[in-house]
């Protein structure tokens, strides 16, 4: 598996370095560590065309952006040694970017193409979970693969090691979408004793339509979304995952986070195309909801292109 982790020296980045020891990431698993300084580093070119009369000020610049630079190069080569220690069969390594933090990350991806790229929140606080990072968000909207918000998770869960069994949210709907996060989450290595709460919730606004049209008219709903809940358990039961269904009525906006509290979980994940509000939770124009509201590690699975 080949991760993408996004490191800025903050404690949000220090969280997601630790939230790695509990992603489930196999062993052998490539990571690389970048850091972005947010500068402009001109160019000799750039310094070459310049006329003579602002030939100090873009020295300057340049001198600026240099320091810059090698700050973003400390910071790098430590998120990298502290990666290092958390498996030592994983091959890490790190990257140091000029640029604008959200789309150096999106357009390294693009060339990198990992499975996953692996990013800080805002805190935990009220306040701070009004809005995700501005850099956060933008990945999780433009990123062509999985985008891992790392939050620390429940206080009463807080510190504990990467044998320590995991317990993850898996929010479904029926769509293609959700099947590529049921997949997603039977790959990964996860700790004997991990547990799922596979959960449909039913927004009959919405699930009524996705349901009817994979399924046909007359449907029940009720009991398709309980079918289609209990099929996810038993592939993550064939992964070795100690999975139950849930089906509760509701707005998916509300709900996801809310059951996630109560259950204590280290990790949500949903899919990125879904047919329902989740989609449009994640993607639309109130794309960091879902994360802004979630009080642990949010995972937003796609198929990598």
């Amino acid at each position: 598996m080949k991760v993408l982790l996004a490191y800025d020296g903050s404690a949000c980045g220090d969280v997601a370095i630790a939230d790695l020891a509990r992603a489930g990431l196999a062993a052998g698993s490539q990571v690389r560590v970048v850091t972005i300084a947010d500068v402009y580093l001109p160019s000799e070119t750039d310094v070459a065309a310049t006329p003579a009369s602002h030939l100090p000020e873009v020295e300057e610049s340049r001198t600026l952006a240099h320091k810059a630079m090698d700050f973003a190069a400390e910071l790098a080569r430590s998120g990298e040694a502290a990666v290092r220690t958390l498996n030592a069969t994983w091959h890490v390594s790190h990257e140091v970017l000029a640029d604008s933090p959200a789309w150096a990350i999106i357009k390294l991806a693009d060339v990198w193409e990992p499975d996953l790229i692996v990013v800080g929140s805002q805190g935990k606080s009220a306040m701070q979970r009004l809005a995700l990072g501005s850099v956060s968000a933008k990945v999780v909207a433009h990123a062509a693969c999985s985008v891992r918000i790392a939050r620390s998770g429940p206080a009463g869960r807080a510190g504990l090691g990467a044998d320590a069994p995991v317990r993850i949210v898996l929010g479904i709907d029926g769509s293609v979408g959700s099947a590529t996060a049921i997949s997603a989450l039977a790959q990964r290595k996860w700790p004997t004793g991990s547990q799922v709460l596979v959960l449909f919730i039913l927004d009959l606004r919405t699930v009524t339509s996705i349901l009817s049209s994979a399924m046909g008219t007359g449907v029940d709903v009720r009991k398709q979304a309980q079918q289609t809940a209990e099929r996810a358990c038993q592939e993550l039961r064939a992964a070795g995952l100690n999975a139950k269904p849930k089906v509760i009525d509701g707005d998916v906006r509300e709900l996801l986070a809310t059951e996630t509290g109560h259950w204590q979980a280290d990790c949500i994940f949903v899919g990125a195309k879904g047919m329902s509000m989740i989609e449009r939770f994640l993607l639309g124009s109130v794309s960091s909801a879902i994360a802004s509201r979630a009080p642990c590690t949010v995972e937003v699975v796609r198929i990598s292109s």
